[in-house]
């Protein structure tokens, strides 16, 4: 590593939260209320599908208002078969709410985008996995979560990192 770069915990540079489950005997509605639950069917290309969204009603979402994503933040599957599957939510569902099956990660002293390229290299992904919980349906706890290390390279390094790897994956027809 080279020797202007670290290594830190995970929860030495973002704030990590849980989604939070439906009350009991409630159920999402698929005609749209302004209040979409992010389910982790919905999670896809590191990104939130917006093709079949669910919704909770004005009751239940002041119920579990405290459970919110926003657009600074990237998701982060705690629970089933994709745990540590990724992705950054889009604008116009910045507000909204997120399963339990999912972890808020707000990050503040790390760029966002190079954030989610770290969380997604298999360095990363295989402290995910070894911190799992296997009792049942596969878990990964937060507590464990913000345990995880990290690269860090400085700041503008970070963003070189993130806007050189853009550039990659670009389309020819892009450049």
């Amino acid at each position: 590593m080279p020797n202007s770069w670290c290594w830190t915990r995970l929860d030495n540079i973002i704030t990590v939260r849980g989604g939070k489950r439906l009350p009991k005997g409630e159920k999402l509605l698929e005609s749209p209320t302004g209040h979409v639950y992010i389910r982790v069917t919905d999670m896809k290309n590191n990104s939130v599908d917006l093709n079949d969204l669910h919704y909770i009603d004005d009751k239940i979402y002041r119920e579990i208002s405290n459970y919110i994503i926003t657009k600074d933040d990237i998701y982060i599957v705690i629970v089933g078969s994709t745990i540590g599957k990724v992705g950054i939510i889009p604008n116009e569902l910045d507000g909204m709410n997120l399963t339990e099956n999912a972890a808020r990660l707000t990050p503040y002293l790390v760029d966002k985008e190079y954030l989610l390229l770290a969380l997604q290299t298999e360095y990363l992904q295989r402290q995910f996995l070894d911190k799992t919980n296997q009792v049942g349906q596969p878990k990964l706890a937060l507590i464990r979560l913000k345990t995880s290390l990290i690269p860090m390279p400085p700041l503008e390094e970070q963003k070189r990192i993130a806007q050189m790897y853009k550039h990659l994956l670009l389309p020819v027809s892009d450049l």
